[in-house]
């Protein structure tokens, strides 16, 4: 099926006004954060969820520590993979181009501060579990979406047979 000019302008528009709101959210929250959080925590539930300034030189859970190539080359094939598979088998449904205005959003909070700072802005604590950002809870958000979409779709492949 193809889509008029106008509705890819749409959709076009939407990946965009979505990818850049979602990572000006983040980036201005780690901004935030830098600037009230520094030596300083706020506990808002708790000791179960607080606010504190930390930061993070790898990737995830702090994985590849202090290797800035491996930092910068695997988000890059990460999200080349992951975009792949969407445009190629998911592309049809249209939670899916929410989920990946996510993934894609979270992915530019995270790069950026990479290439510009050396390292990523985390801030909110969950006690027993880990510190992270808003660009994380995106890209949660995506995985969550990912996983629900996955499942629908194995469990529509079973019921043709």
């Amino acid at each position: 099926m193809q889509l008029g000019r106008s509705t890819r302008m749409k959709k076009l528009a939407f990946y965009i006004a979505g990818v850049f709101g979602l990572t000006g959210i983040d980036l201005f929250t780690k901004y935030l954060a830098k600037v009230h959080l520094v030596n300083r925590e706020i506990m808002l539930v708790n000791d179960f969820l607080r606010l504190q300034y930390v930061t993070n030189d790898g990737i995830s859970f702090g994985f590849f520590s202090g290797n800035r190539f491996m930092i910068l080359v695997n988000p890059v094939i990460a999200i080349f993979i992951v975009q792949m598979i969407h445009f190629i088998f998911l592309k049809k449904y249209k939670i899916a181009h929410v989920a990946n205005v996510f993934m894609i959003a979270g992915f530019f909070g995270n790069y950026i501060e990479r290439v510009m700072l050396g390292a990523v802005t985390d801030f909110i604590s969950i006690s027993g579990f880990a510190i992270f950002n808003f660009a994380d809870i995106w890209i949660s958000i995506w995985e969550i979406i990912f996983i629900i979409l996955m499942c629908h779709i194995a469990w529509e492949d079973n019921k043709k047979k």
